[in-house]
């Protein structure tokens, strides 16, 4: 009885090399089929991410925020009470081969109990290990007379959202430079794997023939959060447009001028929308590099900041004075000669 079992084991076998190979030929047929397009871009996007050992950006512009646009649980209401422009300065120093950087920036915030917008000078560090937040008194008085003396000048093991190399405003430089998954947000400079499938060409209209759609979709992405890339391949496989979904509703969308420089197309400005659910504007931003330098070599003290004696800086949510040589550094936390400060 076993042997008359053995010629139908040997069809069943037979039967399963077969599925086998249908399967592995349609993954190779599907792989063959894949759109040259999409296969070129993540190429150049690839080739982009490494042609640079450092880059250097100067940027420009203003950010519009319009009126009763915004709220905030530590408010009452809607707020700015009148429709916002401000400047915008920021200069961008990326280390890519020892994935370092330095973000300068002069911005403006609204300050939540003033009610009102207030020019800040920010510099944000990052060495390959350590993020460090620098705020210096000198300038930010200079700005804001007001600026509060017991702010800490430096912060240690920022986690804050500014301790990202990615910010809101500088998102389309980054994709210029090839980072193109535009919902991570990473610390470090190291090149970014471009798994093809996380991307996917669409149909969408469009304003030349030279531009087609591209679907970013990371897998450990929300339900309805993806990203839309506009890609010119007359130009390098170069993104002209972003757009971001929330809830499948358009959330944040760049528009991104291009030149060309060293051979490369490189972003010389953009314009940034940050929009509700209900599609209502939030903020504005319309910015342009002023000056960019490719490969140059910057020493590793730029891109942190030793605590000086008389420097207020916070580590682990605990603020001090540092000392002078020999002596002890003083707590600011608690202390009365601070606490009217």
């Amino acid at each position: 009885m076993k042997w008359q079992l053995v010629p139908f084991c040997i069809l069943l076998t037979l039967i399963y090399l077969m599925r086998c190979e249908q399967l592995y030929g349609a993954e190779e047929s599907a792989a063959a089929s894949q759109d040259p397009r999409l296969t070129n871009a993540l190429q150049a996007w690839t080739k982009r991410q490494q042609q640079f050992k450092t880059a250097k950006f100067r940027i420009e512009g203003s950010v519009y925020v319009p009126k009763l646009s915004r709220t905030h649980p530590r408010t009452v209401g809607r707020f700015p009470a009148e429709d916002h422009h401000s400047p915008v300065k920021i200069e961008l120093i990326l280390d890519f081969a020892n994935h370092r950087w330095r973000h300068s920036s002069q911005y403006s915030t609204y300050h939540l109990t003033h009610h009102r917008y207030i020019e800040r000078y920010l510099i944000v560090l990052f060495d390959g290990k350590e993020c460090q937040e620098y705020r210096p008194q000198k300038e930010n008085r200079a700005i804001d007379p007001d600026y509060p003396k017991t702010q800490p000048e430096l912060v240690m093991d920022s986690t804050s959202p500014h301790a990202s190399a990615i910010q809101p405003e500088t998102v389309p430089l980054f994709i210029g430079l090839g980072f193109v998954p535009v919902n991570i947000t990473p610390q470090s400079l190291e090149p970014v794997k471009l798994d093809p499938s996380h991307f996917e060409i669409i149909e969408k209209p469009t304003s030349s023939k030279s531009i087609f759609v591209v679907r970013v979709k990371l897998p450990d992405s929300r339900p309805g959060k993806f990203s839309e890339v506009w890609v010119d391949e007359n130009k390098d496989f170069s993104v002209v447009r972003v757009v971001e979904y929330n809830n499948g509703s358009a959330s944040w969308q760049a528009d991104v001028d291009l030149e060309k420089r060293d051979s490369s197309w490189i972003p010389k400005g953009w314009q940034t929308r940050s929009l509700y659910d209900d599609n209502q504007l939030d903020r504005e931003s319309k910015l342009k590099v002023t000056d960019v330098r490719f490969n140059e070599e910057y020493p590793a003290t730029l891109f942190t900041k030793q605590p000086e004696p008389g420097m207020i800086i916070r580590r682990a949510d605990k603020r001090f004075i540092v000392g002078r040589a020999g002596e002890k550094d003083i707590p600011v936390d608690g202390n009365p000669a601070f606490e009217k400060q």
